[in-house]
């Protein structure tokens, strides 16, 4: 699903319309000057690329519902076009971000703890883990980052007293990230204690940084919506 969105945002159209009217794909907080959304709007007979979308199905347009569902793009693009995680796109370089987060017993690398859908992973307690993130940058690789951290706590919003960790960068192991899509997690927090109550919820954020950025990013932050703060969880069973 990043990636499909990494296509779109800020990124240069391939097939204009006869005036050169677009000059990206999606531009947030733009829907008239988004592509996207006029590719989904046009007169079926006239012609940019391959026409109106979605491009196999002449009829899509006629659908009552349809019409919702375009104006729930144009919300979304007129809204600043965020992504999954949301976090608002930015103009050239982005700042890396965290997409995936798995948790192994110490050591192990082939048996993660089990999630269902966007709930926290249930760890046993008393036990020794080890926390694998996955990173996404558009022009960094993982092992480059300068900045890769971790807090941990038992209170969503106050992380004000919670250790800062660094993560180490290990022999990259293949996992999936938060919407099921397959991608290399490369740092870890390891041997991690879960000596805490059973019932427990241990709220995680990470700190990235790249070589071209000057500030840290922070994965989720106070502004993210609670929906994303369920990937970033861990249930203390």
């Amino acid at each position: 699903m990043s990636g499909a969105y990494n296509t779109m945002v800020y990124q240069p159209v391939i097939s204009n319309d006869a005036g050169y009217n677009y000059t990206y794909r999606v531009v947030p907080g733009n829907a008239s000057k988004s592509l996207l959304h006029k590719r989904l709007v046009q007169n079926p007979f006239l012609s940019i690329g391959q026409g109106r979308m979605p491009w196999n199905n002449a009829s899509w347009y006629l659908e009552p519902q349809n019409a919702q569902y375009i104006q729930n793009i144009v919300n979304w693009i007129n809204a600043g076009a965020k992504d999954m995680l949301d976090v608002a796109p930015t103009f050239g370089n982005k700042d890396p971000r965290t997409i995936g987060l798995q948790v192994y017993p110490a050591g192990n690398t082939t048996s993660p703890y089990s999630r269902s859908g966007d709930e926290p992973i249930n760890v046993p307690a008393n036990i020794s883990v080890d926390i694998w993130t996955s990173i996404e940058d558009d022009s960094t690789k993982a092992q480059n980052m300068v900045v890769t951290e971790m807090k941990i706590s038992t209170m969503p919003y106050d992380f004000k007293n919670s250790t800062t960790n660094s993560l180490v960068y290990s022999t990259p192991m293949s996992g999936t990230d938060f919407w099921g899509a397959p991608v290399s997690f490369t740092h870890k927090l390891s041997s991690f204690s879960t000596a805490y109550p059973s019932g427990t919820i241990l709220y995680v954020r990470t700190y990235t940084k790249d070589p071209h950025h000057t500030t840290v990013s922070e994965m989720p932050n106070d502004g993210t919506n609670e929906g994303v703060f369920k990937f970033f969880t861990i249930k203390i069973t």
